[in-house]
């Protein structure tokens, strides 16, 4: 009963994480990942910032590149400004990933709110967390039981400071995609 209910309260702070019903999501060419990101938001360069971070860190193993628009994209990302209950499915949720195919093609969505389920603005710390993790999802990883991954399906502003893209979750990506650690 302890355990359903602490899932359950996961759940209601972090929200919900769409991904792979099919199991392990994998990108066919990880180095070729076109990304679209709406160029008129207050949140785009932090966005940017998110997908750089991970090329970064994976040694250019994953690489993005600009998309001109949604159509051409492999990653879409969309702002919404209030909860994300239409989209994600939790009215809690401060993100979601849909991954899925279209014409035998890997596609992903990524939601990211700008405010808690009451209004409140969330910090740009929490946001950026946010949106680091979402892209975890697009690129097949699933949650983590360290809070200090970017991968805990959790977050808050004390937590959101301390979580990084970590060993652990690059460890995780690499298994995925059977690359070698250096």
């Amino acid at each position: 009963m302890r355990k359903i209910f602490l899932s359950f309260l996961i759940l209601l702070i972090c929200g919900v994480c769409l991904c792979s019903a099919s199991g392990v999501w994998k990108w066919e060419n990880p180095r070729n990942i076109a990304v679209y990101i709406p160029q008129n938001d207050d949140k785009t360069n932090l966005m940017k910032k998110s997908f750089d971070e991970w090329q970064k860190k994976t040694k250019g193993n994953f690489v993005f590149r600009a998309a001109k628009s949604p159509d051409t994209s492999d990653i879409n990302v969309i702002f919404i400004e209030k909860d994300l209950t239409n989209y994600c499915g939790s009215p809690e949720a401060m993100g979601c990933s849909q991954n899925y195919r279209s014409n035998g093609v890997m596609h992903s969505t990524i939601y990211i709110t700008k405010r808690r389920p009451k209004g409140l603005l969330l910090s740009n710390t929490q946001v950026y967390a946010v949106m680091r993790h979402e892209i975890g999802h697009s690129l097949g990883l699933v949650h983590s039981k360290n809070f200090n991954d970017i991968m805990f399906p959790m977050t808050n502003l004390g937590i959101s400071i301390r979580q990084d893209i970590d060993d652990n979750d690059i460890r995780a990506l690499y298994s995925i995609y059977g690359i070698t650690q250096k």
